[in-house]
């Protein structure tokens, strides 16, 4: 939606500066931006409307789901394990010092307040 609103400004201005003029290229060029601005909007207002608020999580049951995913993780089943942290984790990124784990905070607080998550496709390793 910026981007198709950026354009329209740029091509407003270039006819304010007198770069150019109004001729049908440019009306079917403008009315196309203005049209891919519109479904833009209209497809984030969609997702807005559908999307759950943020969730707030007190620190008791953050400790609490901490102590649990220690507990599974460090003696749970061996299938459980490795799924639940292919859930949790986008990827792990490996430097001289530093070792990084990614992953998405809305699967987090998803994991955190009890929901199910969707398994994902296929892990891989992919040297950076």
């Amino acid at each position: 939606m910026s981007e198709a609103e950026e354009k329209i400004k740029r091509l407003y201005g270039m006819v304010e500066n007198g770069v150019t003029k109004v001729d049908d290229i440019l009306k079917d060029r403008l009315a196309v931006l203005k049209l891919d601005r519109d479904r833009a909007k209209t497809a984030l207002d969609r997702i807005r409307a559908h999307a759950a608020p943020p969730t707030a999580f007190d620190p008791a049951t953050v400790e609490r789901f901490g102590e649990a995913m220690r507990e599974h993780i460090t003696v749970g089943a061996t299938p459980f394990r490795k799924a639940y942290i292919r859930t949790l984790v986008d990827r792990i990124e490996v430097d001289d010092g530093v070792v990084r784990i990614v992953g998405d905070k809305a699967t987090l607080e998803q994991a955190i307040a009890g929901q199910s998550i969707a398994a994902a496709g296929v892990r891989r390793c992919v040297p950076k």
